[in-house]
């Protein structure tokens, strides 16, 4: 409820909240704006936020524009909270309900340490990084919840199972210098499925390589400061997310921050990047910000392809990963950055995890104000549709129960002589077609948009055939949240 006093004209109006909201993450944003004029004797001021307890909380701010945005941390116990904003004279009040997110299905922080990293490991570096990665988990766990709310579906999040744990590798360093991308993630995850974890199918891990090494020297020599070729000079360097593990170096961990109070002033961090000592990956903005906000976007991006996402062509599936930092931060002016292309080299060994490499291509005049429009009016950080309807299906985050789905029990034939995919049980909620070189998604159809349509238990996709002959593959979601991918 807004409330006034005298003559103020102002009204505080919410975006993103509603009163008695139920708020499933730690990390809530609040995203308001200041309407109407000033009154005889209105002083404009900065908004103030109240809380009746002691919360910590971040504001990013456009007075001109009077945009305002509040990163509050709602601690580690479930609480009702309420949240009082004045801004002049104007003041609004609401309650919300702090419930943690609690699921059958879970997501494992690690951090992975070579065979000889014990010897000479830095305790304190270790505490660290394992700071960071389990706060930063918490922060794309309220980007999933709030843009999935954007997309009307909801807060749906991921729960994390527990804080971030080590993970002890059988590989040495030098062995982690050698591996490329795919065969990083490759023997990582073989290594998982040996231990404790391996038959415990309703986990998966976001897990982040401790000993990542960064030739700054030899690019200084080089003079050749691409993204290319700062990539080649970064050993066990891993940005890969696909079945059950997404897998990452801490090569940025120098711009990222462990402390809930250093969030918004780490997005916003204008310090040029040393390239003689610390790798770029900022999508040439230079910044230890810049840096941040690409990588954990990246995160953000792999930890989709874990949730069964294939790839856009916009969004955070597509190129715009980089815009993390707009989710948080009030922009006054936009940015316009290269576009990503995201590209797979197929391997000859694992057929499902292949090595994949960014390329960064320039946008015409038109694509500047495609990415104007988007920030003013999004962010330019979202799921696109039909990557909001897998994600809000899918048992990582639909479910809250502890009844799991077995994908076996999900029978899908697809007949290539008539172009029919038929599912044997379940109705059919989402049917994409992809491509088999870098799974991006060409054609998709939602086909039981409500509960009282009827449901779906074939669709005639013959219409795409000669699509599908030439090197495509299908992705199948059921209306329970099973999927399957039919190879052709």
């Amino acid at each position: 409820m807004s409330l006034q006093k005298n003559n103020c004209l102002h009204v505080i109006k919410l975006l993103n909240l509603h009163d008695n909201e139920r708020i499933p993450h730690r990390f809530l944003l609040i995203k308001c704006k200041v309407e109407g004029g000033a009154g005889n004797s209105c002083v404009n001021k900065v908004i103030s936020l109240f809380l009746d307890n002691k919360l910590q909380s971040q504001l990013s701010a456009d007075c001109d524009s009077r945009k305002f945005k509040f990163l509050l941390d709602l601690g580690a116990e479930n609480r009702r909270c309420e949240i009082r904003l004045e801004y002049c004279n104007a003041k609004l009040e609401l309650c919300i309900n702090y419930e943690q997110k609690q699921s059958a299905y879970s997501i494992q922080p690690l951090i992975i340490i070579a065979k000889d990293e014990h010897e000479d490991i830095d305790k304190e570096k270790v505490t660290k990084y394992r700071e960071i990665i389990d706060m930063n988990l918490l922060l794309i766990q309220s980007v999933y919840a709030e843009k999935l709310n954007e997309r009307s579906m909801g807060r749906l999040c991921f729960h994390l199972r527990d804080k971030c744990l080590v993970f002890n590798s059988r590989l040495t360093k030098e062995e982690i210098w050698k591996l490329n991308e795919n065969e990083l993630w490759s023997s990582i995850a073989k290594e998982l499925l040996q231990s404790e974890w391996g038959n415990q199918l309703n986990v998966k891990f976001v897990a982040f390589i401790s000993c990542s090494k960064y030739l700054g020297n030899e690019v200084l020599k080089s003079q050749n400061f691409s993204y290319e070729n700062i990539r080649k000079h970064m050993l066990g360097h891993v940005a890969c997310g696909t079945g059950g593990l997404a897998l990452f170096s801490s090569s940025y961990f120098y711009a990222w921050p462990n402390e809930f109070t250093n969030i918004l002033e780490s997005f916003n961090d204008k310090r040029k990047i040393d390239l003689g000592k610390q790798p770029d990956d900022s999508n040439y903005r230079k910044t230890y910000g810049g840096v941040y906000a690409s990588s954990l976007g990246a995160v953000c991006h792999e930890i989709g392809h874990i949730f069964d996402l294939g790839h856009d062509l916009e969004g955070v599936m597509g190129s715009n990963f980089d815009y993390i930092n707009h989710v948080f931060v009030v922009h006054k002016t936009t940015e316009h950055l290269p576009r990503r292309v995201v590209m797979e080299i197929k391997s000859k060994g694992n057929p499902v995890a292949k090595q994949r490499f960014t390329q960064l291509k320039k946008t015409p005049a038109e694509g500047f104000l495609n990415s104007y429009r988007e920030q003013k009016e999004n962010d330019s950080f979202y799921f696109s549709a039909n990557s909001a309807i897998i994600l809000c299906h899918h048992p990582w985050l639909k479910c809250d129960e502890d009844d799991l789905i077995d994908n076996n029990d999900f029978l899908v034939d697809f007949s290539k002589d008539d172009c029919i995919i038929r599912s044997h049980k379940y109705p059919i909620k989402l049917i994409e077609i992809r491509t088999n070189s870098n799974s991006l998604i060409t054609h998709w159809f939602e086909l039981q948009k409500t509960k009282e349509e009827q449901a779906v238990l074939q669709y005639d996709v013959s219409k795409y055939r000669k699509q599908l002959e030439n090197e495509c593959h299908l992705f199948v979601m059921s209306i329970k949240g099973h999927s399957k991918k039919i190879w052709l």
